[in-house]
């Protein structure tokens, strides 16, 4: 039995009537939203680690999971990784030939699909029954957003690890309650949702996805003090009066899994009046890696490590020193020594000989231990010998209150090697009347940018354009599109190669 096997059973035994998943909504054909108390849970836990033994499923064996009821979804991932196997999440909408390529890499023996109109249904896939991963755990691919996705191998002892550390920063108890509408394939609302509620002995509301009509309602409703969130999700709800009172019980929005802009942080708390807490993360370090702190939060920041060793590096390996900008690694108990796969496994390479891992990010640490990040190695531009960070440029630009979205990319230019460019979403759609629209409001973000900015970090050319090509609003429950991963974040290098096709038309 491991250790999220005796957390359950130690939550049955000690509160079996306790709440602790909640579905957001009534099913279809009315009724009250599904509970599973902490008693029903042990027991379904136990019931289905019995069918995998039946199964031929061994200790050890990955198990893709796909499904799209999420308390059914919950359970069955809390069931595989109790009972000893690998839990391999796959999006629920994963078919056909992205069904074949994640198999392929993934190489589970077996799919469990839960929930369905039959019940559970398991699919032999025909892998070998033992895997060369941990003994229990789950199995993840990265957001792939820089690169191809990595296989990242986490087990029960990371996982609890992460989860204990989330459940300090944000000081939760038994009283609080989650609402998550974040997928479950991804390990945010795996650590942050799941786990996080079980080892405080709370409550977690799962969703299916973020709808944004009557969301405050359903929030009420639910009875949640806190919000599991991304920026995506926050910016809908900045720009959108309330249709329901926020409620009064909420005592914070959490911010993952993207850069915040300040100005929508802004936005959201001023029109809700909830405060938001930022955070830093990534699969490799089971979800969290530095947070900020409830009414002390330090502007720009996303908080301090927690749990976590972190250190800024320069370009030779050697410490930064302090507000000097470099790469961002870390290490820990919470923390990957290796991805999966095997020793040429994609991915390695971000590790360091004593035991360090490359984020892939930069950033600089305050004197206070305050992080900032600046942004992702490969989205730099390298301007002439002059490094440019795309975030800074995006907060100037987000920070006129007249854009739903910006994006800064590089492109090549014959003598300055890259150049800063940037797509814009207008908040009023009549910016994209004519020509003149667009053109009025370039006017305005030039305004913006040469006051802020130098020269030489302005971009030189503006796209408006009614959507970000190449990216989707994967966040909010639309299907991710080939610049999107699946909390929303954006793929400069992918929204770079859209720009440079010739039916884009250029704003300015």
């Amino acid at each position: 039995m491991n250790e999220i096997a005796r957390l359950i059973a130690a939550r049955a035994q000690r509160s079996p009537d306790t709440p602790y998943l909640l579905a957001a909504r009534a099913p279809q054909g009315g009724g009250k939203p599904a509970v599973v108390t902490f008693g029903e849970l042990a027991a379904r836990v136990a019931a289905a680690g019995e069918a995998f033994w039946r199964a031929d499923l061994l200790p050890g064996a990955r198990v893709g999971l796909r499904g799209s009821d999420p308390l059914a979804v919950a359970v069955a991932w809390l069931a595989l990784v109790a009972s000893g196997r690998v839990a391999a999440p796959a999006a629920p909408d994963l078919r056909g030939e992205r069904f074949e390529r994640w198999q392929a890499a993934v190489a589970p023996v077996a799919l469990l699909e839960p929930g369905g109109p039959a019940g559970d249904r398991l699919t032999p896939l025909g892998g070998a029954p033992q895997q060369t991963v941990e003994p229990a755990g789950v199995l993840l691919t990265s957001s792939g957003t820089t690169g191809p996705p990595k296989l990242v191998a986490l087990s029960t002892d990371q996982l609890l690890h992460t989860a204990g550390n989330v459940v300090a920063a944000h000081g939760l108890t038994r009283q609080d309650r989650a609402f998550n509408p974040l997928p479950l394939h991804h390990v945010n609302a795996e650590v942050v949702g799941l786990l996080a509620a079980l080892v405080a002995g709370s409550s977690v509301v799962l969703d299916d996805r973020f709808h944004r009509t009557g969301f405050w309602l359903t929030v009420d409703r639910s009875g949640a003090t806190w919000l599991n969130a991304v920026p995506a999700i926050l910016a809908v709800l900045a720009a959108t009066d309330p249709e329901h009172p926020v409620p009064a019980r909420l005592r914070f929005a959490r911010s993952a899994s993207a850069p915040l802009p300040p100005a929508v942080r802004r936005a959201f708390e001023e029109r809700t009046g909830l405060p938001v807490v930022e955070t830093y993360g990534m699969t490799e370090a089971g979800s969290q890696i530095a947070a900020g702190t409830l009414g002390a939060a330090v502007p720009g920041s996303v908080g301090r490590p927690v749990g976590v060793e972190l250190r800024v590096v320069a370009d030779d390996g050697t410490p930064a020193a302090v507000d000097v900008p470099g790469r961002v690694q870390i290490r820990g108990a919470g923390v990957i020594t290796r991805y999966a796969g095997g020793p040429a496994a994609a991915g390695q390479e971000m590790l360091t000989a004593d035991g360090w891992l490359e984020t892939g990010d930069v950033g600089r640490v305050a004197a206070d231990g305050s992080l900032f990040l600046l942004g992702r190695r490969d989205d730099v531009i390298n301007r002439g010998g002059e490094k440019i960070f795309p975030a800074e440029v995006e907060d100037v630009l987000l920070g006129t209150g007249v854009l739903r979205q910006a994006v800064v990319v590089g492109l090549p230019d014959p003598v300055l090697g890259r150049v800063p460019v940037a797509v814009v979403v207008p908040r009023d759609p009549c910016a994209l009347a004519d020509d003149g629209a667009r053109q009025a409001l370039v006017a305005t973000l030039e305004a913006a940018a040469e006051q802020a900015l130098e020269r030489v970090r302005r971009p030189v050319r503006f796209y408006v354009l009614a959507a970000v090509p190449g990216a989707s609003d994967a966040a909010l429950g639309a299907p991710g599109g080939p610049g999107a991963g699946g909390l929303g974040k954006v793929s400069r290098r992918r929204v770079a190669e859209a720009l440079q096709q010739p039916t884009v038309p250029v704003g300015s």
